[in-house]
C-alpha cells in the first residue's frame, strides 16, 4: 500500500466534509473558482459495487474511473483524518468516520486512512487556494491550533492562507482556546494573524462562550460574522406583547445577540441554545431551548450576582414557511413564523413545547395558554402550581445583508457585561436559586 496521497485540485476552494448529501453515502464536493462543483459521480460507489457499474465500459476507461474513485476517496480520507487524528485515539474516530459515512469497513481505506494518521505531511499545506472548509461535527482544538500554526515557508504564512469561511457545526470537541487560537499569529518574525477569515459558524458548539467570540473579533483585523444558531432564528420577530409600539419587535443576529424594543430586559445574548427531541425522539434542529443572558437585567434588591445568573429560557418551534398572495397585486411572499413557548412562572424553558399542532390552535401574532397536558386555557387562567405554559405565534422578517454583524454598540455593551460577569462571584446554583424564587419547580431541561 502506498503512502502518498492523491494530488489535490489546484483550483480548489471549496470543500465540506463530514455530511450526508446523497442520503445514504457521504460525498464530497470541491468547487473551483469560477464556482462550478467538480464532483465525479463514481466517487460515491460503493467499493462492492463499482466492478458491476464499470463493466460497460472499456479497460482503459474503466482504469480511469478507478482510479478517480480512488483518487477522490483519498481526499476525503486525508481531510477527515486531519480533523479527527489530532485527538482521538487510535481506532476510535476514524473507525466512526468509517461506521457513519457508510462507505465500508473495507481494509483497503482503513490501511489508507492509517498511512495519513502516520504522515508528517497532511496536505494542508499544499490547499494555499482553499477558502471555504466545512468539518461539521468533526471540529476540535487540535486542529484549530494546526490551522493557526505556520506553514513552514518563511513567509510565516498560516496553514490555509486564503480560508475566508470555516464551519464546524455540532462540534463539541471545540472550546474557547480552541476558537482563540484562529485570531493568533503564527510564530517567528514573520508572524501573521489569518486576515482573510469572514465567516465563523459554531451553531451547537456548547462549550464555545459568547465571549470567546467576542476576543476572537477583537483578534482578527477584518470585520468577522460569526453564527452561533441556525438560519430561522435570525430576524426581527414581531411579537404579540404590547410595548412602547404597537408591535414589540425582538431583533436576533446571527450570533446569538439580541435587542428587544422595549425598555428593559431589552439587551444581551443567546447563553445556550440546545436541541429537543422531535416526534420520533430523536434531537431535532427545528425543535430548540435556549437560555437567554440580560444586559440590563435589574437585580431590585437582590444580590449583585443575580444580575449574572437570570437565565430565562424559552422553546422554539420552526413552522413551515407559507407562500401569500397579495390579493391586489397577485404578487407573491413567503411568511416565516415561529412557535415560541414559555412556562409563566419560573425561567426554565418547556421540555414538550411547543409542538406542530399548536400550528393551528395559535394564529399568527398571538398567544394562547395550554396546561402542560396541552388543554387550552382561558386566557385570565391563575397559574398557582406553575401548570400554566404560554405559546405564541410569531412573524419574523429577516435581517438584511447591512444587518447580519450585531451594531457595534450592542457588542460593546456585552462585552463589559461579561467582563463584569467574569469577575463576579457567581453560585453555582445561582441559576436554580433565582428560578426557585421566581416560582419555578425543577429544572425543565
Amino acid at each position: 500500500m502506498r503512502q502518498d496521497t492523491a494530488d489535490f485540485h489546484p483550483d480548489m476552494d471549496r470543500i465540506s466534509v463530514g455530511s450526508s448529501t446523497s442520503g445514504t453515502h457521504h460525498e464530497l464536493y470541491y468547487y473551483t473558482e469560477h464556482g462550478k462543483p467538480d464532483h465525479d459521480p463514481f466517487t460515491d460507489v460503493p467499493y462492492e459495487q463499482v466492478a458491476d457499474v464499470l463493466s460497460f465500459v472499456s479497460l482503459p476507461d474503466r482504469n480511469h474511473f478507478a482510479r478517480t474513485c480512488r483518487q477522490q476517496r483519498r481526499l476525503r480520507a486525508g481531510i477527515e483524518a486531519t480533523v479527527t487524528m489530532l485527538s482521538e485515539p487510535a481506532g476510535h474516530g476514524l473507525g466512526g468516520l468509517v461506521y457513519h459515512s457508510n462507505i465500508g469497513a473495507s481494509p483497503y481505506w482503513l490501511d489508507e486512512v492509517e498511512a495519513l494518521r502516520q504522515s508528517r505531511s497532511l496536505q494542508l499545506s499544499r490547499l494555499v487556494g482553499l477558502r471555504s472548509l466545512n468539518i461539521g461535527p468533526l471540529g476540535n482544538n487540535d486542529f484549530l491550533r494546526l490551522l493557526s500554526s505556520g506553514s513552514g515557508r518563511d513567509d510565516g504564512e498560516h496553514l490555509l492562507p486564503n480560508l475566508e469561511e470555516l464551519s464546524m457545526v455540532d462540534s463539541l470537541k471545540v472550546n474557547d482556546v480552541g476558537i482563540l487560537a484562529l485570531g493568533q499569529r503564527t510564530e517567528g518574525v514573520n508572524g501573521k494573524r489569518r486576515d482573510n477569515l469572514r465567516f465563523l459558524d459554531i451553531t451547537f458548539c456548547e462549550h464555545i462562550t459568547y465571549g470567546a467570540t467576542l476576543e476572537l473579533r477583537k483578534l482578527l483585523p477584518s470585520p468577522l460574522l460569526v453564527r452561533r444558531q441556525p438560519r430561522w432564528l435570525d430576524g426581527h420577530f414581531e411579537t404579540p406583547f404590547s410595548g412602547r409600539h404597537p408591535i414589540e419587535v425582538h431583533t436576533y443576529y446571527p450570533d446569538g445577540s439580541f435587542s428587544f424594543d422595549r425598555d428593559e430586559q431589552a439587551a444581551g445574548y443567546v447563553a445556550r441554545l440546545f436541541k429537543r427531541s422531535d416526534d420520533s425522539n430523536r434531537r431535532s434542529e427545528h425543535h430548540l431551548a435556549d437560555k437567554l443572558q440580560y444586559i440590563d437585567f435589574r437585580a431590585n434588591g437582590w444580590p449583585n450576582w443575580t444580575r449574572f445568573a437570570y437565565r430565562p429560557g424559552v422553546s422554539l418551534r420552526r413552522v413551515p414557511d407559507e407562500i401569500i398572495k397579495d390579493q391586489t397585486t397577485r404578487e407573491e411572499s413567503i411568511l416565516r413564523s415561529v412557535l415560541v413557548a414559555q412556562n409563566r412562572k419560573g425561567f426554565r424553558p418547556p421540555t414538550s413545547f411547543p409542538a406542530l399542532e399548536h400550528i393551528d390552535k395559535v394564529p399568527l401574532g398571538e398567544s394562547r395558554l395550554f396546561s402542560k397536558e396541552g388543554e387550552m386555557l382561558a386566557r385570565d387562567v391563575e397559574d398557582d402550581d406553575n401548570q400554566v405554559i404560554m405559546v405564541s405565534r410569531m412573524k419574523v422578517v429577516p435581517l438584511s445583508e447591512q444587518e447580519m454583524i450585531p451594531p457595534i454598540e450592542l457588542t460593546d455593551r456585552i462585552d463589559a457585561f461579561v467582563s463584569e460577569m467574569n469577575s463576579t462571584d457567581i453560585p453555582d446554583n445561582g441559576e436554580e436559586v433565582v428560578h426557585a424564587v421566581l416560582g419555578g419547580h425543577g429544572l425543565e431541561e
